[in-house]
């Protein structure tokens, strides 16, 4: 089966994890959280800089770029 497009974390069928399946992996894996996640993924991605702010407000799912901020503000602003 094809893999689902646009999904990070997809089961050995190609489907996406439903959110009470994924927590319960990531609760066995450590404990970590879908926000702890998501937040790291924003901050590695804007710590490369090599992705512009707009990008990764898409890739985020953010509707405005303030709202992706915070996470260039961490590293002293982007290199754009």
């Amino acid at each position: 089966m094809k893999p689902t497009v646009g999904h990070v974390f997809a089961n050995r069928y190609g489907r996406p994890y439903k959110p009470a399946g994924l927590c319960s992996i990531l609760k066995r894996h450590g404990g970590i959280t879908r926000y702890q996640l998501r937040h790291t993924f924003a901050q590695t991605v804007s710590d490369s800089g090599d992705v512009p702010v707009e990008v990764l407000t898409r890739l985020m799912g953010h509707a405005y770029t303030k709202t992706t901020w915070p996470y260039f503000k961490a590293q002293d602003g982007p290199t754009v």
